[in-house]
């Protein structure tokens, strides 16, 4: 990384560790403050220790209607990044989860125009999919936001740094911009905070009532539809062991898998935690991961249960854009579809029923996690403008 101390700006929106962009905007912000650069963020909620940056700047824009305060905000982002500009003409501006019309850098996470798209695609030909499709292309926040999105993609912003190729290619796909102008720096992760620890697994496992030689698979995401919980759950129903239990992390809503879960009688085994600031501690009382996602940029979950120790069950390359830094069949084991449940359910009884390759996975999960550090992910951000031309 520049040894040359630098002014740098994050606009993160959220800062804590709750959600993939929200861990990767405290990583990367702490990694660029490791590296001795100058950091300061923008911020609309702050759950997290910001004593190690440089400034902070709080926006509260709280209106009537969400589609406006999330182009005020913009506008007010853009406002800073002239002000930023004019104060440090060598400083690096990043947007990177709370979006500005103009930026040095934007960090594409995620490509809202095409989700809208690829959720329109999995809507049914039938009358309510095709009133689901028109409400979904005129809702005034997905029209925001994809405005603000393509004029920074294309006009407002001098690079793009995305975080998968999938992620590249779904860019030039959805505003067509030039292909030089996007670098790809894959995100990372903590392979201090996540890593395989016998005393937390015991220690969790005896708090939280399950017994030593329960198989915990473990699944994570804020979006249980999006992310595939549903296969996740009729997997395991045919997985007719009782002591295989399905642990949900996430802040989504249960109620519409209650039904499958009571109809497969699998209610004693699958068990709602929420949104969780100790996932860590549930990566390492776990066994194994399943994350059957229908469409994921990166999944950085994928790669902190790999720094756990523990095998994954994912959606292939074409769905999630961590697979990309993974070889299916020695680190993990990939779905050619996501919704395929007996693929599922085939891979977790083989995880459980045979220890050797359950244990060979992990290791070989945690060895591919500890080569993508967040100070690689900071350099790799530096490296990408300083030679963007």
């Amino acid at each position: 990384m520049n040894a040359t101390k630098q002014a740098i700006c994050i606009s993160a929106g959220r800062y804590n560790k709750l959600g993939g962009i929200e861990r990767y905007n405290v990583e990367v912000a702490q990694a660029l403050r490791r590296a001795g650069h100058s950091v300061s963020v923008i911020v609309t909620k702050i759950d997290y220790d910001m004593k190690d940056l440089d400034g902070v700047i709080e926006l509260h824009t709280n209106l009537f209607f969400r589609p406006l305060t999330v182009l005020v905000n913009a506008v007010k982002v853009s406002y800073l990044y002239f002000r930023f500009k004019n104060k440090s003409p060598n400083g690096l501006f990043i947007v990177s989860g709370l979006p500005s019309f103009f930026c040095d850098i934007f960090v594409m996470h995620s490509v809202h125009r095409q989700s809208v798209r690829a959720s329109n695609e999995r809507e049914p030909k039938t009358i309510k999919g095709f009133l689901r499709r028109c409400g979904r292309t005129v809702y005034p926040l997905n029209i925001v936001i994809i405005a603000i999105e393509g004029f920074a993609a294309l006009f407002g912003a001098k690079q793009i740094i995305t975080i998968s190729n999938k992620a590249k290619g779904e860019i030039i796909k959805a505003y067509a911009v030039r292909e030089k102008k996007i670098k790809v720096v894959y995100t990372g992760v903590d392979s201090r905070g996540f890593s395989p620890n016998k005393a937390m697994r015991e220690s969790l496992r005896k708090r939280e009532g399950f017994a030593e030689d329960d198989f915990l698979f473990l699944f994570s995401g804020h979006e249980f539809k999006r992310k595939g919980l549903k296969y996740a759950i009729e997997a395991l129903a045919e997985v007719s062991d009782r002591k295989v239990k399905l642990i949900v992390a996430g802040k989504d809503s249960p109620e519409s898998l209650r039904e499958i879960i009571k109809n497969s009688h699998i209610e004693d085994r699958v068990f709602f935690i929420g949104a969780r600031s100790d996932f860590q501690d549930w990566c390492a009382a776990a066994d194994a991961f399943v994350f059957p996602t229908l469409e994921d940029i990166f999944g950085v979950v994928i790669i902190e249960a790999m720094a756990a120790g523990i095998p994954v069950i994912t959606s292939g390359p074409a769905f999630a854009g961590a697979c990309e830094c993974l070889e299916n069949g020695n680190d993990s084991l990939f779905l050619d579809d996501p919704a395929d449940v007996k693929r599922i359910a085939f891979y977790m009884k083989q995880l459980v029923g045979d220890g050797d390759f359950c244990s060979r996975l992990g290791t070989n999960a945690r060895k591919t996690a500890e080569g993508l550090s967040w100070d690689c992910v900071a350099g790799g951000v530096i490296k990408a403008w300083e030679t963007r031309f």
